[in-house]
């Protein structure tokens, strides 16, 4: 083996070692990603249920004052009456 060669494989030997201390380096890189990927998939499914409780909430807030509208009518309806109610 030449000296050339020597040269050569020594750069690729330096290389190499650069390539090593990389992965090293980003390996907790990579485990703090996979972390904050598992917490906004939990966050977007937290969201979707906070997204179908207030959907519920003004479903059912829309029912209750369509009823209590009602029941102002009636009510209305029956003090024009003259009725009295308890």
């Amino acid at each position: 083996m030449g000296d050339n060669d020597a040269v050569l494989l020594e750069d690729i030997d330096h290389k190499l070692d650069a390539l090593l201390e990389g992965q090293t380096l980003l390996a907790p890189m990579s485990r703090k990603l996979d972390n904050v990927d598992e917490r906004l998939t939990r966050l977007e499914a937290d969201v979707k249920v906070i997204k179908k409780v207030v959907t519920d909430e003004s479903r059912v807030t829309r029912q209750h004052t369509k009823r209590l509208n009602n029941h102002e009518t009636r009510i209305t309806d029956l003090e024009g009456e003259g009725l009295e109610y308890a």
